[in-house]
């Protein structure tokens, strides 16, 4: 006799539970300690991959990187003196490096993780125990392709040199951070043909502290990669609702 669309009661009064891939036989009793009729639970057509192809996996490959703004120390972010002729002296704020340069330049960023720094302490008679205290962002890591038009390498450099005077003055925090923003595409395109953003990752207060070198060889034929590792405040996520 059939219970409903995933159970089946025998004659000798066990169930069979479809939908599962091992062969089990589970007893149990009620609060009285009255014991139950055994139940069998057999395998059938469920299959665990046709669930997961249900999913849209999220590729690595599908991202996008883009500095909010230029540092206010760097020497990329300053006024320009312009002195028409006929007219008085005028001055502007001009980036001499584009932002969507860092955008297209990037070739692999890393999406913020997080640890957590415990303190171990032992009782006898018990297994070390460690409890959690403080948590920490950890570094994330650039890289750019480097060519001649835009100024990746010159610029990072700059604002290493404009943040550590080589004197006893240093900046102000504010005047030496920017924020940053990492962005994470679904694999699907829309009617528009552009991916759809699955979520975006705010870098809060970030600045350099380790810009590689350039290694040139004659045996090597690739291209020239730069690698910056940012110390960073705060990461704010920012999922969008499907």
């Amino acid at each position: 006799m059939a219970e409903n669309d995933n159970t089946i009661r025998r004659s000798d009064g066990t169930i069979e539970f479809l939908g599962v891939s091992e062969e089990v036989t589970v007893a149990a009793k009620t609060e009285t300690n009255a014991p139950l009729p055994e139940v069998a639970v057999t395998a059938t057509n469920i299959n665990p991959l046709t669930r997961i192809s249900q999913h849209n996996l999220l590729r690595s490959c599908k991202f996008a990187f883009r500095l909010d703004a230029l540092p206010e120390c760097s020497s990329f972010n300053k006024e320009k003196v312009k002195e028409p002729f006929g007219t008085k002296r005028l001055s502007e704020r001009i980036n001499l490096i584009e932002l969507t340069d860092f955008t297209f330049l990037c070739d692999a960023i890393e999406l913020p993780g997080r640890s957590v720094t415990t303190l171990e302490y032992l009782i006898p008679g018990l297994q070390k125990i460690k409890t959690p205290y403080r948590r920490d962002y950890n570094e994330i890591t650039l890289s750019f392709y480097y060519n001649d038009q835009s100024k990746i390498f010159e610029f990072f450099n700059d604002w290493v040199d404009q943040m550590s005077y080589t004197t006893t003055s240093n900046r102000y925090f504010n005047d030496i951070v920017v924020d940053l923003t990492l962005i994470q595409y679904l694999d699907t395109e829309n009617f528009s043909g552009d991916h759809e953003k699955y979520m975006s990752v705010k870098i809060i207060n970030a600045f350099p502290i380790n810009v590689s070198s350039l290694p040139c060889n004659w045996a090597d034929d690739g291209f020239h990669k730069l690698s910056v590792s940012m110390f960073y405040e705060e990461a704010q996520l920012e999922a969008v609702e499907q």
